[in-house]
């Protein structure tokens, strides 16, 4: 059944004929996801510990100058004011890629994000353990 907000789900797909052309053809697979952070250490620590993922490389060190402005907030959907400190790529077994961005300025909860995707958000507990929250939003 397909929800609204959310678009098809995998049964309202699996009588989809893949071969036949369609109008909008289903996406062929996902390169990486990528995800907004407080705090890249603890989710460095949560995302290897836990989930066994690989650091492939840092594209944005705490060397390099900090990436904000009007493109970098339009483009992560972030809040007016917020910056990118650090960045991480991570790769998880087989799957897509983890593209991690520390960021600062107001944080606020995954779903109330514009764009129509699935984002994840970590946070330190009271006793210092990585815990992360997905949440797919919706289309406005």
């Amino acid at each position: 059944m397909q929800d609204a907000r959310l678009g098809p789900t995998v049964d309202d797909m699996s009588d989809h004929d893949t071969s036949a052309p369609t109008s909008h053809p289903l996406p062929r697979g996902t390169q990486h996801i990528g995800v907004t952070v407080p705090d890249l250490e603890a989710a460095t620590r949560f995302f290897v510990d836990g989930l066994g993922a690989k650091v492939a490389y840092d594209g944005l060190s705490t060397d390099d100058e900090p990436r904000s402005g009007a493109e970098v907030e339009r483009q992560l959907g972030l809040p007016r004011g917020a910056a990118i400190h650090r960045q991480r790529m991570f790769v998880i077994g087989e799957g897509p890629g983890l593209e991690v961005f520390e960021i600062s300025g107001e944080q606020r909860p995954a779903w109330l994000t514009s764009a129509s995707t699935t984002s994840a958000s970590t946070a330190t507990t009271s006793k210092g353990r990585c815990a992360v929250s997905s949440t797919r939003a919706a289309r406005r």
